[in-house]
């Protein structure tokens, strides 16, 4: 099929779509970025990970204490989370909660760490374990399918 010649009006209207598109997608990335890692529209992408190679980690935890001796922890466990959320560390921590939501079902801790090792070392300053008030399992995470913005 012999294709009839373009002329240079179009071939600078094609390469100005081109640019136009290039732009487009690229603002689509940096912002899809943005809400990616920081799980909110209208982040900024200075925000992004410092080292996207380094895995993720899951601590799960059962509070095996009643809830009146765990509180005092479970404040200490709060601060620690945020004083490492201020010095960059990546990590989340909440409580599992059961169909009615009442809480009682233990806690969740997402690190991002450069290996087991150092997740690990990391996880065994937390208050919660240095006071004896939980049973804990600590797991690398390998997301497979899906993208919640963590990988």
């Amino acid at each position: 099929v012999a294709e009839e010649p373009v002329s240079g009006t179009e071939k600078e209207q094609a390469r100005s779509v081109k640019r136009m598109l290039r732009a487009q997608a690229t603002a689509l990335a940096t912002h899809f970025e943005s809400v990616l890692v920081s799980g909110r529209i209208g982040a900024r992408p200075e925000k992004a990970r410092q080292n996207p190679s380094m895995p993720w980690f899951i601590k799960t935890e059962s509070i095996h204490v009643p809830h009146a001796e765990v509180a005092l922890h479970l404040r200490a466990h709060r601060a620690w989370v945020e004083q490492l959320r201020q010095q960059g560390v990546r990590i989340s921590s909440g409580y599992l909660v059961d169909g009615d939501g009442r809480p009682g079902g233990g806690g969740l801790l997402l690190l991002e760490a450069a290996d087991h090792t150092a997740a690990e070392a990391l996880i065994r300053q937390d208050p919660m374990l240095t006071s004896g008030s939980v049973d804990w399992c600590l797991h690398q995470w390998i997301g497979a399918v899906g993208d919640l913005g963590v990988g």
